[in-house]
């Protein structure tokens, strides 16, 4: 029974690891990652990612697409912006799931005889 330590030492690993918390922030600066093409065309969606950290590591090692906005430009653009997250962890792997929102303001305000261009928003749910 000299394997005894060996697996009561990976089953707390992995208890441990199971319950660490991984902290996720997003770039400051969101909404520079909207595609110029997805606005002219006003495209809008959300993209669900599966993100990989490891202990160590300030950006993630992998980012995965879960559910796609229906528009390869938008999902792109959320795999770059999670690649751009600032990453704290104390667990040695870990995932965790990230929404990535893209929208557009519905009601351009009218000044004069012009619209003036709808703002686009970016935001990130956990």
């Amino acid at each position: 029974m000299r394997r005894a330590p060996f697996f009561v030492a990976l089953f707390l690993c992995a208890i441990a690891n199971a319950a660490c918390d991984i902290d996720v922030t997003p770039p400051v600066s969101l909404q520079k990652f909207y595609p110029p093409g997805p606005i002219r065309r006003e495209e809008k969606g959300a993209v669900v990612l599966e993100i990989t950290v490891e202990f160590g590591r300030t950006h993630p090692v992998d980012v995965k697409i879960i559910t796609g906005s229906g528009y390869p430009d938008l999902d792109a653009a959320a795999v770059k912006i999670a690649k751009a997250f600032d990453i704290r962890t104390e667990c040695l792997t870990g995932a965790v799931r990230r929404t990535v929102h893209f929208d557009k303001d519905p009601n351009p305000a009218m000044h004069y005889d012009y619209a003036v261009p709808a703002e686009t928003y970016i935001w990130v749910e956990d």
